[in-house]
């Protein structure tokens, strides 16, 4: 934890939250309470008379009272990921985007463990990089999951290699405008320098106006067409190239992870993995063996010849769309949590044409206005739940043999959970609590 780290560099940390002793026993029980002065459920504002520095978690708005009272004290303001990027002994790297950034770091930590080199994936993925510093060797690789959040506060930020996977909209919430929102993606790049690599997503229009952000050398990834220095597929192969020179990697086919959204995660790994001078057999061998990460289109169960899908990580309507593009049997969809302020058009459009989805369970906070936009495009195949359990329920009864069960929200989770991963366990429960599901 942040206080660890803080106490390892001879500071005395206060740590403050929102929330009361109550509402962070569950969390308290499983992290251990931090070994200092702590102020939960309290106003933390006259805390700042007696700190030299703010350490803010991705909670935490750069435009909260908090943030702002501190920064009109002249008291530095920095994130967790800048306070541990700024005491790493080792090479940093990060991926960046709107969706596939798990599936992105983790599959370029295999690729690193099939070269035999120590890496620590860490960042917004789970792992503080806090953490990580503490439990890394001198010169192990540190493969950085970055938020916008996170990236609202860094300033000397700089990673080795920095990846940028694709930019659509999400937490207008908090970040109010996809301009804004687009710039924080663009800060990753910022003290970059020409030794540095920026890897960029060819076939996305904002990824491709990063490199005027950037001093590093940018390399590509794309599906559509060949790259000088990156990687990209053609005919049904991907390859790495660097200064001109191709390397074939592996068939297409042989990717274990479904669906051209994790054909462009493994363009982007195998890109930075060329970038950090892995070498193509580990590279290869990475992307046929790997089967994805926890709660993305995750295999639950198959029960009663329906197969039931987790992809509680689906937490905006571009990672849902990118899910149904994946649907290869009739599926019905669980949709809905909190509100981001993301519009829900285009997600209903893509259940309206889309060849698979056959029916919508919708739940959340989100439910009546999701539910707006598929009656606007003429899906009227909509049922509401009340719960995760019910909503599991349906979709059950809903489906027949054949039948997919997707879950993949199209929004937050903090609505009805404490985040998508408690989401998703609930759900593989549920699943697994249904009669045939516990020999699964």
């Amino acid at each position: 934890m942040l206080d660890r780290l803080l106490k390892s560099l001879h500071a005395l940390p206060i740590v403050t939250d929102s929330k009361t002793g109550e509402q962070l026993a569950k969390t308290l029980v499983e992290h251990g309470k931090p070994d200092c002065p702590c102020f939960f459920g309290a106003d933390p504002l006259p805390l700042l008379d007696d700190v030299d520095a703010l350490v803010i978690s991705p909670a935490v708005p750069i435009d909260s009272p908090l943030v702002q009272r501190a920064l009109a004290m002249d008291i530095p303001v920095i994130s967790e990921l800048e306070l541990g990027y700024l005491v790493s002994k080792g090479p940093v790297s990060a991926v960046t985007g709107t969706n596939g950034k798990t599936t992105t770091v983790t599959l370029l930590g295999h690729m690193l463990d099939a070269a035999g080199r120590a890496n620590h994936i860490c960042g917004n993925v789970g792992y503080p990089i806090s953490d990580a510093v503490l439990a890394a060797g001198l010169g192990d690789d540190l493969i950085a999951e970055v938020s916008s959040f996170q990236l609202e506060s860094t300033h000397a930020f700089h990673p080795r290699v920095a990846v940028l996977l694709n930019i659509t909209p999400d937490h207008l919430n908090r970040h109010h405008t996809m301009d804004a929102y687009t710039r924080l993606k663009y800060r990753v790049f910022a003290r970059q320098t020409a030794e540095d690599v920026a890897v960029l997503n060819a076939d996305d229009p904002l990824c491709q106006a990063a490199q005027v952000h950037t001093r590093a050398r940018v390399h590509w990834f794309s599906s559509a067409h060949k790259v000088n220095n990156g990687a990209f597929v053609s005919e049904d192969t991907i390859w790495l190239a660097q200064d001109g020179q191709e390397a074939l990697v592996c068939r297409v086919q042989e990717l274990l992870i479904p669906g051209q959204h994790n054909v462009m995660n493994a363009l982007a790994a195998t890109a930075a993995a060329g970038a950090l001078a892995v070498p193509v057999p580990a590279i290869a061998h990475a992307l046929r063996a790997f089967t994805g990460v926890e709660h993305r289109i995750e295999f639950v169960a198959e029960i009663d010849g329906v197969r039931y899908l987790n992809d509680s990580k689906g937490t905006n309507p571009e990672s849902t769309m990118r899910a149904i593009e994946a649907m290869d049997r009739p599926t019905v969809i669980l949709l809905g949590g909190q509100d981001k302020g993301t519009p829900f058009d285009q997600l209903a459009a893509a259940i309206r044409h889309s060849a698979f989805v056959r029916h919508a369970v919708l739940l959340g906070e989100t439910a009546q206005e999701i539910g707006r936009c598929l009656s606007v495009e003429g899906f009227d195949s909509i049922t509401h739940a009340a719960s995760l359990q019910e909503a599991v329920l349906l979709a059950r009864d809903l489906a027949g043999d054949g039948y997919t069960v997707l879950l993949s929200p199209a929004c937050a989770s903090f609505d009805m959970f404490e985040d998508y991963e408690q989401r998703g366990r609930m759900f593989k429960d549920i699943v697994r609590n249904l009669p045939g599901g516990q020999a699964q």
